[in-house]
């Protein structure tokens, strides 16, 4: 037989009231351990104005060969990228079969107090045996929490002729951490890729740096027609934007 932890406060609170003698030892108890752990979904873009009604969802499976599994057995605790603890989860019952137990619970998200970026969920299962002998099992799950960015692009002149300078202009926004609208991003990294016509695989053509306000512009020289893209990488913490524009060349 397995005890929960709030069993064993419950039984440790009358022992202290009545004296009473402890337990004696009893059969090893079956062990249990979380099979299965996801988040869901593991990644989201979500606006600095956006309110508190994000979340995330963490499913887990337990195997309870001993059918004694109670939600208060499992909790997840979430940190952010700076492990700095940020949300307790408490689990709620989902449904029994046979030797396992499935429970979900919840990540709440309020954006603009919550800093973008790689999170944990440290989800624990907790429990123990007829002898008070702590058990645990412990699984680690990540997700990410982005802010929007927007990425314009446009490659002058269309069409153009061939090994003269093809003028690559745009502008790179971000989505500030918190409130507020969307700002020229400068001093980011813009990079360029082209793909001839007829074939499958685009080829690096260089990069820029953003300026003032988040704009760029680049002269490269145009060979062949095909499709150019403008990419921003992103981070963990920004939203990743490719931009498309095919040229002809004459």
């Amino acid at each position: 037989m397995r005890i929960s932890l709030a069993r064993v406060l419950g039984a440790t609170a009358i022992a202290v009231g009545s004296l009473a003698v402890l337990p004696t030892p009893a059969q090893a108890a079956t062990e249990a351990w979380i099979n299965t752990a996801t988040v869901s979904p593991a990644s989201q873009v979500i606006n600095g104005d956006a309110g508190c009604a994000n979340k995330v969802k963490i499913s887990v499976d337990v195997y309870d060969p001993a059918q004694e599994f109670v939600t208060s057995d499992l909790t997840a605790e979430v940190s952010d990228a700076a492990g700095d603890s940020v949300d307790f989860v408490l689990f709620s019952l989902d449904s029994r079969s046979g030797d396992h137990v499935k429970a979900h619970g919840s990540v709440f998200s309020c954006a603009p107090l919550e800093t973008p970026g790689k999170y944990r969920a440290r989800i624990t299962l907790d429990w123990y045996d007829d002898d008070f002998n702590r058990h645990e099992s412990v699984r680690d799950r990540y997700f990410t929490i982005q802010r929007p960015t927007s990425l314009t692009y446009n490659a002058t002149p269309e069409p153009v002729k061939k090994n003269t300078s093809l003028t690559h202009t745009g502008q790179l926004k971000f989505d500030p951490y918190s409130f507020g609208s969307m700002y020229g991003a400068s001093g980011v990294k813009i990079q360029f890729y082209f793909k001839k016509s007829g074939t499958t695989t685009y080829v690096s053509k260089g990069s820029v740096t953003t300026g003032s306000g988040g704009k760029y512009s680049k002269k490269i020289t145009a060979t062949a027609s095909g499709t150019w893209k403008a990419v921003y990488a992103g981070t963990s913490a920004r939203q990743a934007q490719t931009m498309y524009d095919t040229v002809s060349v004459k």
